[in-house]
């Protein structure tokens, strides 16, 4: 009962966290940051999540973006609920890849899973507060990344994969 207890308390700790968090957004504290830095520390965090799954990482580079300008613990906490969300949506045996770019005026990060995709009827609505598919889900996740990308001056998007899956695209701007 003990063990059941913890997680139960862990599990309302978390959902009370993101109420909170949804409730009372707070000012990004900017300063120069390295985008590899936080993607490698969040597949760090959820490593073991995507190995219990039998999902792997890979990660695209083909440039190499300056320092931006950005909260790094918000931004962690937007590239968290992406790729969770991804490494969920994504089959056993599949890959999530996280490829890291440049647009004119931005930086780039596409977080791209293998899962089924988003179906047309739920498109318009997961960023909505409160909207979920997930049985245990909150349906804050994606709306709390949202206000914080918005927060940064930059913009987070779904979009349909090339085959199959989704691409969630976040913009921030360059300095």
């Amino acid at each position: 009962f003990a063990a059941i207890g913890g997680k139960e308390l862990t599990r309302l700790e978390r959902l009370v966290g993101e109420f909170l968090t949804f409730a009372r957004p707070h000012e990004p504290a900017l300063r120069p940051t390295d985008i590899p830095e936080i993607v490698g520390r969040v597949a760090a965090l959820l490593r073991s999540e995507a190995e219990r799954k039998g999902v792997t990482f890979a990660f695209e580079r083909p440039v190499l973006l300056p320092p931006v300008s950005l909260d790094p613990e918000l931004i962690t906490q937007v590239m968290f609920n992406v790729v969770l969300n991804a490494v969920q949506a994504t089959g056993a045996g599949g890959q999530v890849r996280i490829r890291e770019s440049s647009e004119p005026g931005w930086a780039v990060i596409d977080v791209i899973d293998e899962g089924p995709g988003i179906p047309l009827e739920h498109a318009l609505r997961i960023f909505d507060p409160f909207f979920t598919t997930k049985p245990r889900g909150t349906g804050l996740g994606l709306a709390i990344s949202q206000r914080i990308v918005t927060a940064h001056r930059g913009t987070i998007e779904a979009l349909p994969g090339v085959s199959s899956g989704s691409i969630f695209r976040i913009r921030l701007p360059l300095p």
